[in-house]
Parts: C-alpha cells; structure tokens; sequence
C-alpha cells in the first residue's frame, strides 16, 4: 500500500488532465511505467522570492512542490497545491504582478537581513578554527581579538558552544550544495569505501569512510559525503557493511529519510531503487569482505545495480601488491637491510647520535631511514634507498668502530653488506625499478586533479613499456655504478667505491674493489677490499646483474599481467575505453581519427553494458555513433585540441560543442566517474587523524563528521571567493532564509544576535592619532 501511495502508474497518469501535466515536471522509475516524482513548474521558478517575503504556510506550499519536488504523487494533493496560497502567489509573480509586502514583513525582512550580517564574522571564524584545525576555546580568543582590532562582534554564539553550532551549519551547507548537485547536474556517479583500524583504536570503535566520485560537465570531482559509525553493529562483517552503506548513501540522496541498523535490508533496496540508474561503480581495497565473491560488499550491491556495477580494486594498491610479489624474492636482501637497519636505529638513539657525531667527523650529511613496510611501501621504499646511499660511508665509518670497540656481531653483519659491491649494484636495480613503480602509484594516487580511469591505463601500459625498456638497458643509479666498474674508475665520485685493474697480456685478470678512504683532520676511514677474478665472460658482475634484472623485470611485467587482467580481456568493458584518450585519437596528426571504424565497436558495447543508466539520462545510441563519426572529422587537424590531457580534452569540447555532441558527452561523463584508487579515501583518514587530537578527545560522532567534511575541502577554501560564498549560504541558512529552519527559531536567534550586538563592549584597545608635524621635527 507504501507503494500506491506514493507514486501512479502511468497508464493512469496519461488520463491526468493537462492542467496538471502542465504545470508539473514529472519523474519516472527506470522501466518508465510509475511516476515517483513531480515538481511544480512555476513554484520552482519563484521559490527563492517567495522565501524572501513572506513565511508559514505559503513558504511550506511553495517549497514542498516547487523546490525540491514531491515522491508523494496523488492527484489530489497536486489539485490541492494547484489552489494554494503560495502558488498563486506564484502565479502573480509569473504575471507580473508583483504582490507587495505587509509593513511587518518588511521589517522582518530587515531585521533578519541585519542579523545575518552580523552573524557572518562569527560564521567565518568557525570556518577558519575547522580549517586550521584549532580547539574550540580559540574561537572566542579569535573573536576577542577582532573586537580588540576595531570590529563590533555581537555576544551571542560567542562560545565554544556557537562554534560547534556553526560548524555544524557550514558541514550542512556543504553536504547539501554536493547533493543539488548530484541530483540537478550530474546524472552518474560512483561510491568509495574503506575502513581505518588506527582511527578504530582512537574511538574505540571502527569508522568506514564514504566518497562519491561525479563528472559534471566533464570535470571530474570526487567528495566525501559521510563518516559511517559500525558502534551499532555486533561485528564489520560484509552483511552490515552492506546495511551500513546503503543507509549512508540513502541519506545523502534523501536527507529527510529516518532508518537505523534494524531496518530490513529488503526496504532499504527498495528505497534506493529510484537512483540506482545513477550508481555505474563502486571501489574498495582487496579485503575479502569487499570483494568477496559470493558475500563480498559489492557482490551484495549487484542486487541495487544488476549487470552493470563496474567494481574496481584500487589500482595503486594493486601495483603495489604486484611490486611486492615480483620484487621479494629479488631484492630480499636489501629489504631484509633495510628494515633491520631501521629498527635498529629507531630502537636506539643512542646509536643514531653516534651515526651523526660520526657524520660531523667526516664533514658529510646523513639522513634517517624511514620505515619500508606496510601496504603503500613503493615511495618508503624509494626514500629509504636514497638514505641509504647518502650514509653508506657513514655507516661502515660507524659499524667499524663499534665492531672495533664492542666486537659486535650485529654491526659485522652491516658491514659485510656495506663492503659488497655486489650489494650496492643490487640496491641500485632496487632503486631503479622502485623508482618507476613509485611514479607510477603516485600519479594514480593523484585522482584530486581531474584524472580518469583512462590516465590510470595509461599509466600501467606506460609503466610496462618502461620495464621492458629497462630490461635491455638497465636503470640510470644501475648505469651509473656499472660505467664506473667497466672503466676500473678509481675516483669515481657519487659511488663510495674505487675500482683498480689487474691485467694480463691484455686481458683482464682481476678488479680490486675498494671502499673509498675518507680522511680529515678528526677521522680516518679504513679501506676494505673485495678481489674479483674473472674465470670467464659469464661469470662478470655487469652480467649477473644484467641476468638478476632480466628476471626480476620479467617477473614485476607477468605480476602486473596477473593483477590487471581486465584491461586486457577483450570481454571485459575496461578494455573498450580506449577511443577516451586524445593520444590515441589525435596521434600521428589525427591518422586514428581519419579511420572510419575506429572506436565504433568499442563505442557500441560501451552503450549495451550501461545501456539502462545511459537511457534513464536521455542518451540515445544512433545520435551517440553519428557524433563519434562527427567528432572523428572535427579534430582532423584542428590545433584546438592537441596536446590537451582526457579530461581537458573532453571538457573543452563540452564548453565549445556541448549541444552538438550532447549525447556523447553523456557517455564520455558515465565514463570519467568510474573510480580507480582509494587513495583519497585513505586521505580521509589522515585528515581524520589530525582531527583526533588530544584538544579534541571527546568529540561526539556528528561534529567529527562535520569537521571531516571541511577538513577535506581544505584547498579549495584557500579560494577566498569560494570561501565567502560558503560563509554567506551558512549565515543565510542559520538564519533560515533558505525555508528549512522554523520561524519560532529563526526569530529567537535575530533577538539573541541584536541583543547581543547592542550589548557588545567597546575595544579595550582604542586607536591612538599620531600627528605627523615636519616643521616640528627634530634635526640630528
């Protein structure tokens, strides 16, 4: 009966008289046989007038089906609004005929307009304590301190309390203004998760973070929407993720809808059934309770989207594991040294402070080793490889004296490593292919900027090509300490190593290795030899270390093979993206886009995967195939589109052809919103972890949502213009100028801020005039 109630079905609705199909825009499910959706026309148009003048009942008329529109579709009640106040009022306006306001609502206009105004440095400052991450007490500090600067600040709201309160209406502002969006301007989007165990240990109790990732005019955004508490929960397991989710995206699309963690599943499906032509992927890290297959969290979100949930495994995450697997086994040795060099130091200042008394000696910089582990190891990894170049000799000059002093096996161990050429070229092969792996996941992990999943491709097929490249010549840090073997350098300067030959009839016999002698005025550095003969061609150190790479090369390609396999397979939808990118398109001065076929198969299965999401947005696949053909002619030659990256070139497209192109763009937005890295969630969390501190140890789950939600907008409120514009919108819904607060409220708060800004004490600090008299002054 919930059903019938709130919706009709069409083949009743075609009877509907057309006065009232033509006042009401109308909203269908996906199938197109139930009207759940209806807004009226003329109490849209006029709404924000309307709040402006006048309040009570005429507002809720106007605001119910005008604004925001109405699931409530019954005949009756449109009838109704059709005879209401408020939209006739409305329709006074649409004529021309402005209605004038009563003497009261003029002066309660001018009443609340003032007390908005003076509410906004308060408003601004809250901002600015969220943003710089502040306590709450600071907020009255800072307010005290704009009275003392000449400004004339209203006591009310002026505690920590009022801050709390403004935050919570700027976090408001900010959710709302993502959801407009996502209901008036895109017609896609995607949905991120990931949980924290760090954050887990500081509420006590685990945190899964929500993203939603959207393409408006193909520009590709991604923003957080919602911090889910599994309090309520027995335990995280992929069922009450599942039930956890879809209430969080339900409340994000209808703000108004009330549920808890007793709610059915089955209703909350149902519920968000309406939307699910807007949801094409869904992504998450590797946990099995994610991508289980048969329980996992998104096998389970198939039943909300059937057939075309595009679900992604973070990419960077990805290479990262396939680096791991390849690499291992390679290079143990050097990520055995690393880690137990860490420890080792971490574990004992005291031996640090001696490294870098040892450092002062020998007049020469040192630098700690990070941690290499954990889950994002590449760019650790890398660092710690630079450290460690930079303090080999330091730390033989170290280990050397310890083992002399203490005779320390553990600083014998070191050493045997630190003397090893063979060693040094291994970290060197490390260095260089860490290098390009690194490089690779952090411009995945750079999706903030407007990146795609195509530039993801891009960057996995690049960074393939590049490891193929290095197998036959080798990395520059590996070159550069090969060259210097091969020409017997004895003074070669970036390597902590001098080589010296041994010949025979021409022919070399053995190279003598040596660690360079470091000497000054307060340190003398012992040399350490390690001989090499050369029994035959094979047996060099340039071809080891060429055999090493070769294997290590070849292992990281077939991992990554392994690991992204569907942008491969021919029958999976990520291999048909491809026509997306401009390189491809416009290379070889535009050859791709001359070929009549080109990307029309592609195109074509494309449109039959999301073939329900693409018709609910109006897009059409004959109009879609005679764009691409069009769009193949246009960029022929044309200077206007080259050199541009997916994004640019797809939204300068959208800015100059968007009516010619319109239902390709369609596809081209479905496309850019599929998410390929949880990299922004995991910054999320970080931004979560400055929020916890010990100024803020009791914070309730509600305000620490709110302060995520500012936290993670941080760059864009470096925009002063953005900044100002979210202070307004916040002081004008605190002051309930946008409908959504009660008149009784709204008018509590005017008194209280103009009681208040008439109370409010002079500065204590008054101005001093300094006259400035020339005549008067005295010469030296």
């Amino acid at each position: 009966m919930e059903e019938k109630s709130r919706s009709v079905s069409v083949a009743a609705w075609k009877f509907w008289p057309n006065r009232l199909k033509d006042s009401f825009t109308f909203g269908f499910n996906e199938d197109n046989t139930k009207v759940v959706h209806a807004a009226c026309i003329v109490c849209k148009k006029h709404c924000d007038r309307i709040q402006r003048g006048y309040g009570g009942k005429v507002v809720n008329d106007v605001t119910t089906y005008g604004e925001n529109g109405t699931i409530w579709i019954l005949r009756y009640n449109l009838e109704r609004h059709l005879n209401s106040e408020g939209h006739l009022k409305c329709v006074e306006i649409e004529n021309g005929k402005l209605p004038t306001q009563t003497s009261i609502a003029r002066l309660w206009g001018c009443q609340k307009q003032r007390a908005e105004n003076a509410i906004k440095p308060l408003v601004r400052t809250a901002l600015y304590v969220s943003r710089k991450e502040l306590p709450f007490n600071a907020f009255a500090d800072l307010l005290q301190l704009c009275a003392d600067n000449g400004g004339k600040i209203t006591t009310s709201y002026g505690n920590r309390e009022g801050c709390k309160a403004f935050i919570h209406i700027l976090a408001e502002e900010i959710l709302s203004s993502i959801r407009n969006e996502v209901h008036k301007k895109v017609n896609f989007f995607s949905w991120m998760v990931d949980g924290s165990t760090v954050v887990k240990r500081k509420l006590s109790y685990e945190s899964e973070l929500i993203y939603i990732r959207i393409a408006h005019e193909c520009k590709p955004a991604v923003h957080e929407i919602d911090l889910i508490s599994m309090k309520e929960y027995v335990r995280v397991d992929a069922n009450n993720l599942y039930h956890a989710t879809l209430r969080s995206l339900l409340s994000f699309l209808i703000p108004d809808i009330t549920t808890n963690c007793e709610t059915p599943i089955e209703n909350l499906v149902e519920l968000i059934k309406p939307f699910s032509s807007k949801i094409i992927g869904a992504g998450a890290d590797g946990a099995a309770v994610n991508f289980g297959r048969k329980t996992g969290l998104l096998k389970k979100w198939e039943d909300v989207c059937p057939g075309r949930l595009i679900k992604v495994h973070c990419y960077s995450h990805r290479i990262e594991l396939a680096s791991k697997d390849a690499l291992t086994p390679h290079f143990k040795q050097v990520i055995d040294f690393l880690i137990d060099i860490y420890y080792h130091f971490r574990n004992s200042p005291k031996e640090w402070a001696a490294v870098c008394n040892a450092a002062e000696k020998l007049q020469t910089a040192v630098v700690s080793v990070p941690k290499s582990q954990g889950t994002r190891f590449v760019a650790h990894t890398l660092n710690a490889l630079h450290a460690l170049k930079t303090n080999w000799i330091v730390y033989i000059h170290h280990f050397t004296n310890q083992r002399e002093a203490e005779s320390d096996m553990k600083a014998e161990k070191f050493l045997v490593n630190l003397h090893s050429f063979k060693f040094y070229i291994l970290c060197r092969q490390y260095e260089d292919i860490v290098n390009w792996v690194s490089a690779t996941s952090i411009a995945i992990q750079s999706d903030h900027d407007g990146s795609s999943i195509i530039d993801a491709i891009k960057q996995i097929k690049r960074l393939k090509m590049k490891l193929t490249s290095m197998e036959l010549r080798g990395g520059p840090a590996e070159r550069e300490a090969l060259d210097a073997y091969d020409r017997g350098d004895l003074n070669c300067t970036p390597l902590p190593f001098r080589f010296t030959r041994h010949e025979d009839g021409g022919q070399t016999k053995a190279i003598r290795i040596t660690c360079k002698r470091r000497e000054t005025p307060t340190a003398r550095l012992l040399e350490h030899e390690e001989s090499v003969v050369f029994h035959s061609a094979e047996e060099t150190i340039i071809q080891r270390s060429q055999t090493t790479r070769s294997q290590c090369i070849r292992n990281l390609r077939d991992c990554l093979d392994e690991r992204f396999t569907e942008i491969e397979e021919q029958e999976n939808i990520l291999s048909k993206l491809s026509w997306l990118n401009p390189e491809i398109l416009m290379s070889d001065g535009g050859i791709n886009a001359s070929v009549p076929e080109y990307g029309n198969q592609d195109l074509s299965q494309v449109f039959e995967y999301f073939k329900v999401p693409l018709h609910a947005a109006g897009c059409e696949k004959g109009a879609c195939l005679k764009e691409w053909d069009d769009l193949k002619y246009d960029v022929q030659g044309n200077e206007v589109y080259k050199d541009l990256s997916t994004t640019d070139f797809w939204h300068k497209l959208h800015q100059r052809k968007k009516e010619a192109y319109k239902n390709l763009l369609i596809v081209v937005e479905l496309v850019l919103c599929l998410p390929f890295s949880n990299a922004v969630v995991e910054r999320g969390f970080s931004c979560l972890r400055r929020i916890l501190t010990d100024w803020r140890s009791h914070l309730g789950h509600n305000m620490i949502k709110d302060l995520l939600l500012i936290a993670t907008r941080k760059e864009q409120f470096e925009d002063g213009a953005i900044r100002e514009n979210l202070v307004n919108k916040a002081s004008a819904r605190f002051m309930g100028s946008d409908g959504t607060s009660e008149r009784g409220l709204v008018k509590r708060r005017i008194n209280s801020i103009l009681g208040g800004l008439e109370t409010a004490k002079p500065s204590l600090v008054q101005p001093q005039l300094i006259n400035i008299d020339d005549s008067s002054s005295e010469e030296d």
